[in-house]
């Protein structure tokens, strides 16, 4: 899986990585070794760390400090009734842009992890508010796991049906139509399959590079193959 993979992520116009609050030196420095190839993406993520840098971190939560006003409401008495703050309110999913991309997906038989994990910003990606590009996260090999984690609210089965063999094809013909800058692909686990499914994620993201002249970003959240050497290590 590994040198499979290594061409297309450490290609000039794709990189993968995860953002956290702290993270190792070596990762930091192998990190911005790869964005230092890739056109506008230090200004992301400057602006990212700025936005971060103005938040409230977790000692303000601690202390509670100049955040009542904003992330605390009164409690209201037992028969009292009062609004939700804005911050804890959801728009309901709609829009030209949402109903485009839900349309597109429905048509190719795609899945997405906003769907199956009934993510509540989902109307915000979809629909491309604020300013932002709408955008979905492709979930790759179906919409049934073989792993029953109880958090999760994908389905699960311990012999889901086989994978499409026209999901890659799909899948980066749909995103070459969108347009879009970045994507984000994860995946449900296969551990039914030999290799796990891998071979079938390094096929989409070709495709995707191939019809996007290499311009599109790849962010691959691949699940972790059991651990198998035998499948990260093949060619």
């Amino acid at each position: 899986m590994l040198p499979r993979l290594a061409p297309m992520l450490a290609s000039p116009w794709c990189t993968t990585a995860v953002c956290a609050l702290h993270t190792s030196g070596a990762a930091a420095q192998a990190a911005e070794a790869v964005v230092a190839k890739v056109p506008n993406a230090q200004a992301a993520i400057d602006a990212l760390r700025n936005r971060m840098a103005q938040g409230p971190d977790l000692g303000d939560f601690i202390t509670g400090q100049n955040l009542q006003d904003v992330y605390s409401i009164e409690a209201p008495g037992y028969k009292e009734r009062k609004r939700k703050p804005d911050w804890m309110k959801r728009v309901i999913p709609g829009g030209d842009k949402y109903a485009d991309i839900k349309a597109k997906l429905r048509e190719l038989k795609l899945h997405t992890v906003c769907e199956e994990a009934r993510c509540p910003n989902m109307g915000e990606c979809w629909g491309g508010g604020d300013g932002h590009t709408a955008t979905a996260t492709i979930m790759l090999m179906g919409d049934t796991c073989t792993r029953g984690c109880r958090f999760c609210a994908v389905k699960t089965s311990r012999a889901p049906p086989p994978l499409d063999p026209n999901e890659p094809e799909n899948v980066s013909h749909a995103i070459a139509a969108w347009g879009l800058d970045y994507v984000v692909l994860t995946s449900v686990d296969r551990d039914d399959l030999p290799d796990g499914g891998a071979a079938h994620i390094a096929q989409t993201i070709q495709l995707l590079k191939q019809k996007t002249q290499g311009k599109l970003l790849v962010e691959a959240l691949v699940p972790d193959f059991q651990v198998s050497w035998a499948v990260l290590c093949s060619p």
